[in-house]
């Protein structure tokens, strides 16, 4: 029997329904990103001014996110600002979707 493609956690806990496509989705808040926006050429970066919102109530507050390409494929994910200091990589595929984002979640593949 082969393995079903889908996605699930880090920690291996299946995710029934996947978020919008450039939706992450975390426990008490959603952040929009546009991976597309950034540069193609190497080592370019993207900074953006964002809307957070906390999932929990509802508050809106104004934010700023960096997105560096490592390559093709990969781009480093840098907090400026509700959550400084938050970093991670991110891994995405042909069109765009992340399929693994460091600390959050990853694609389960069928390979």
């Amino acid at each position: 029997m082969q393995a079903q493609a889908g996605w699930s956690t880090q920690r291996g806990a299946p995710i029934s329904k996947v978020p919008t496509i450039l939706t992450c989705l975390s426990r008490r808040s959603a952040t929009l990103f546009a991976i597309r926006r950034v540069p193609r050429q190497a080592n370019a970066t993207l900074t953006l001014d964002t809307v957070f919102i906390d999932g929990a109530d509802l508050s809106v507050t104004r934010s700023q996110q960096r997105y560096d390409r490592l390559g093709p494929k990969r781009f480093r994910y840098v907090d400026l600002g509700v959550a400084r200091g938050f970093e991670a990589n991110l891994l995405v595929g042909e069109h765009g979707l992340v399929l693994r984002y460091e600390h959050l979640f990853e694609r389960i593949s069928s390979d």
